[in-house]
Parts: C-alpha cells; structure tokens; sequence
C-alpha cells in the first residue's frame, strides 16, 4: 500500500500554533466573558430557525473553514493514514 498524500492535515498542522491559539481565545470568551459562539439553525419540525452553539460539534470545522482545509476531506486523509499504517503493521 502506498503512503497517502495528506495536503490537508499538512495544512492543518501547518496552523497548529494560531488553531491552538484560536481555541485558547475561545476558550477564554465562553469560560471568562460568557461570550459563545453560536448559530441559527433548521431544524425539522421547528417552524423557525433555532440558535445552536457553534461548539455543538466542536470547533473543528469551524476553523479549518477559516484556514481554508476541507474539513471532510481532512476526516478522509486521517482515515486513509489509518489505514495505511494498519496496513504496515500487519505486514510486520
């Protein structure tokens, strides 16, 4: 099996130290100020939108957006370097 290429996990880590910095920031607004990030949202069977926190899901996808990486494919190449290590290790 060959080596995945991983542009968007090299991006990520790439940013390490502002996503790291970011989350810090963050961190601080929800646990210091009260402050939260959040989102209008549909949701079946509510007529209007509803108000999400951001952090639902983590904030992961959030900033990769503002980095510019494709969250999902991100998710992908995590996978797929899974699998290519699984792969070397049962060779082993």
């Amino acid at each position: 099996m060959k080596q995945p290429l991983t542009p968007n996990c090299d991006k990520m880590l790439a940013v390490q130290k502002e996503s790291s910095a970011l989350t810090d920031f963050v961190d601080w607004l929800n646990q210091e100020k009260g402050y939260h990030i959040c989102e209008w949202v549909e949701i079946e069977g509510y007529a209007n939108p509803q108000l999400q926190y951001a952090s639902y899901g983590g904030y992961s996808r959030l900033f990769a957006d503002f980095f510019g990486i494709d969250y999902g494919e991100l998710e992908r190449e995590k996978r797929s370097i899974l699998d290519y290590i699984r792969a070397h290790d049962a060779k082993s």
